[in-house]
């Protein structure tokens, strides 16, 4: 699981370097608390990256278990779950 922190936007700002090289080194998510919006997150690219993968993985997998109405065939699931992955991730590395 993701850890963060919480910051405030002015402390953000004061070192925002600082805290970029932070979020990307350790892959720390950063918190910023605003008082009347909704809060920001500063996440690392590579992070974000992989929980799109994970999220769109597993809303692939629930798609092709409800469209079989059940899973008889779980050799088929990895093997076509796989091959999405690898497909999203040639198609995120050419962006």
């Amino acid at each position: 699981m993701l850890s963060y922190k919480i910051t405030s936007p002015t402390d953000a700002r004061n070192d925002f370097f600082k805290l970029l090289d932070l979020v990307v080194e350790n892959h720390q998510v950063y918190i910023i608390n605003r008082r009347d919006s909704e809060n920001v997150a500063l996440i690392a690219e590579s992070d974000l990256v992989s929980l799109v993968e994970t999220v769109y993985l597993l809303r692939r997998r629930a798609a092709v278990r409800q469209r079989c109405g059940r899973v008889s065939n779980a050799r088929y699931l990895r093997r076509e779950t796989l091959l999405q992955y690898w497909l999203l991730r040639r198609r995120l590395r050419t962006r």
